[in-house]
């Protein structure tokens, strides 16, 4: 999986963005474990040795045994497992790869909601796997990893030896952490892009077309210039992409043979085409 881009780094996750405005008021443990891990995450990127320390704090956290994180594969579709504690070795195979909508994981894919069950050993709702009650577990919860509360990339799971069901609060944290791991993997998202480069590219934008307006303005003919200019405009329309690439060649020389002199000390711009 690809570690999380520069864009992804930029941006801070809404409980930090939080702490930043009220730098007065001492963090709870639930906002330092946060911090802790995201720190451990952009230091390190999403490895398996970080993701494996990132789920050891998770369940010290909550005082859990066993523990999963699984990346969703968009190629394949399935769940694979990137860090586990104490998952039997004898499940191993079941739990390494999943398909969405299958067992706990799946289904909290699926819904895209936390799935928990009380006690696995005495399950009988259908909601986790048969080979669930080899890992000795009986309180288990699986929860989605969602970016901006719509981008699905992964699961996050965690299973105490005790019959046990997990507050609302605890829910909420979990998914928090899930959002947190879940911004390390994979591109940025399309509100992660537009929030931090909109205002830049909107004003880009109207300079754009206050320069044609001028030119529309301005006496005599179109030169090569404005001709491959708005040639370049054509391109943005495009669905197709690397519209940076074609726009880029669209101004360039398209010619590969050296030229006997230039003919000024600067570069135009644009490729005038044979004269």
């Amino acid at each position: 999986m690809a570690n999380i881009g520069s864009l992804e780094q930029a941006m801070l996750p809404r409980w930090h963005r939080n702490q930043m405005s009220a730098t007065l008021v001492p963090m709870n443990t639930d906002a330092r474990l946060l911090q802790h891990l995201d720190g451990l995450l952009r230091t390190q990127g999403a490895t398996d040795d970080a993701l494996l320390a990132v789920l050891d704090q998770v369940l010290k956290h909550f005082d859990c045994v066993t523990g999963t994180i699984h990346a969703l594969n968009r190629t394949s579709g399935l769940l694979e497992l990137r860090a586990q504690r104490c998952i039997p070795p004898v499940i191993m195979d079941k739990v390494s790869r999943i398909p969405v909508g299958k067992g706990m994981a799946g289904l909290a894919a699926q819904r895209k909601e936390p799935v928990q069950v009380c006690n696995l050993r005495t399950d009988t709702s259908g909601q986790a796997k048969p080979g669930a009650k080899e890992t000795k577990m009986e309180g288990s919860i699986a929860l989605p990893m969602l970016v901006d509360k719509a981008v699905l990339r992964g699961v996050l799971g965690v299973a105490k030896p005790v019959a046990y069901e997990f507050t609302a609060a605890e829910q909420g944290l979990l998914l928090q952490l899930g959002e947190l791991i879940g911004r390390h993997f994979g591109l940025a998202t399309k509100p992660a892009v537009l929030d931090h480069y909109f205002i830049e590219v909107r004003a880009k934008l109207i300079e754009v077309a206050a320069f044609l307006d001028r030119v529309d303005r301005a006496e005599g003919e179109d030169d090569y210039r404005i001709q491959a200019f708005r040639a370049a405009l054509k391109q943005l329309e495009s669905n197709q992409p690397e519209r940076a690439k074609q726009i880029l060649l669209t101004l360039s020389d398209p010619t590969t043979g050296p030229i006997p002199a230039a003919k000024g000390k600067s570069a135009s711009g644009a490729y005038p085409g044979k004269e």
